[in-house]
């Protein structure tokens, strides 16, 4: 088993952020902002344990071009192959097949996905719209050194489980803090969340997973209740048009959704 070189690579990426220009970043021992710490202690963590406790992100940048601020969440992996791990769409995965939490895998084991998952619970529990996770890994080469690879992703409070992919990068660059390249980075964040691809994307995800929770409904309903095939189409139908509900002209709701 080859012995992964994180702290090479956390070397390597600290120097480069520590020169960036922002005012607030923070280690994985310091603060960047006492409310993005309150919602990664009071989420699970990135095994599934009950609560990140003080564990962070390796590093946090609060980066602003004066309209918006948006939060950074860095994680750095060592081992050749640990930068993400996506589905046959393309995606970055943070659920496996039983649309649960990847804890054992994803998560914990690759860069970009744990910082998704940081990024992901910020956008949900507080007030940040944005919020970007980077993923930073390094592998040794034996002809070339250590090869270091970044990839990072925006994901928004409208679908947080989707980190919308901002580009790959040779080194940190694309965050320094000077007018050009702050204007390049916030105009990518603006843009790469209406690209007609990235919408493409997330429909193809929300079929899936459309489709997968009705297959597992369908199957409960065989199982537990015994229903007839042709009378399952009913529940189904009647639980998607409680989850919907009604609303009159006026737009009141005439029928209130039911809590899911």
């Amino acid at each position: 088993m080859v012995a992964s070189i994180e702290t090479s690579v956390k070397q390597w990426a600290d120097e480069q952020i520590r020169q960036l220009g922002w005012q607030i970043i923070a280690s994985e021992n310091e603060t960047a902002d006492k409310v993005i710490d309150e919602s990664i202690k009071n989420s699970p963590s990135k095994s599934g344990g009950a609560g990140a406790g003080g564990v962070r992100p390796d590093y946090t940048i609060i980066v602003s071009d004066g309209d918006k601020t948006i939060p950074v969440l860095i994680e750095y992996k060592g081992s050749k192959g640990k930068l993400e791990k996506i589905d046959k769409q393309g995606l970055i995965i943070l659920r496996g097949d039983d649309g649960n939490f990847d804890y054992k895998l994803a998560i914990p084991q690759y860069a970009v996905n744990g910082a998704s998952y940081y990024a992901m619970n910020v956008v949900k529990d507080t007030s940040y719209q944005e919020a970007i996770a980077v993923g930073v890994n390094g592998s040794k080469d034996s002809s070339a050194g250590i090869q270091y690879e970044i990839h990072a992703y925006v994901l928004n409070k409208r679908d947080p489980e989707l980190p919308i992919d901002l580009g790959t990068y040779p080194d940190f660059d694309f965050l320094k803090k000077i007018d050009q390249q702050k204007t390049r980075l916030f105009n990518k964040i603006a843009d790469v969340q209406t690209d007609p691809k990235e919408l493409e994307q997330r429909a193809i995800r929300d079929d899936a997973k459309i489709e997968a929770v009705l297959q597992e409904l369908n199957q409960k309903i065989h199982d537990e209740q015994q229903i007839i095939p042709s009378q399952r189409i009913n529940i189904v139908a009647g639980s998607l048009m409680a989850a919907v509900g009604m609303k009159d002209k006026t737009g009141d709701w005439k029928v209130s959704r039911l809590n899911p």
